[in-house]
């Protein structure tokens, strides 16, 4: 039931940006035919359900994770905020890439995670 959680999530996830995104560049393209935020609704349930049963299988201490989670924000919001007020160069694909920056910390731990896993 995680593996499927997992997907769903991730699959829901990259819909909901990507016909975000195509509605964003050209206007109607997906919202005249349905609503996009069906896929956020999605994301949301299956993310709820991945992450119950992630927490039921992880023995991780609640201190270590919230220190680390606002380390997380903390920078995101930093590289958000560099990417914001340098990135003129970028035009309408400003808003994408400030989320990228944001995400960055979340991706470089989810990787260094994964590395000690397999160790």
């Amino acid at each position: 039931m995680n593996a499927i959680a997992k997907t769903a999530f991730h699959t829901s996830l990259l819909s909901y940006v990507l016909f975000l995104l195509a509605d964003y560049v050209r206007p109607g393209f997906v919202s005249y035919v349905f609503s996009v935020h069906w896929f956020l609704l999605a994301a949301v349930v299956t993310g709820i359900l991945w992450a119950g049963r992630s927490f039921e299988q992880k023995e991780e201490r609640l201190f270590a994770t919230a220190w680390r989670w606002c380390w997380q924000l903390f920078f995101g919001c930093v590289l958000a905020m560099l990417v914001w007020q340098n990135g003129d160069v970028f035009g309408d694909l400003r808003i994408f890439i400030t989320l990228v920056g944001f995400l960055i910390p979340w991706m470089v731990m989810r990787a260094l995670q994964s590395i000690e896993v397999r160790k």
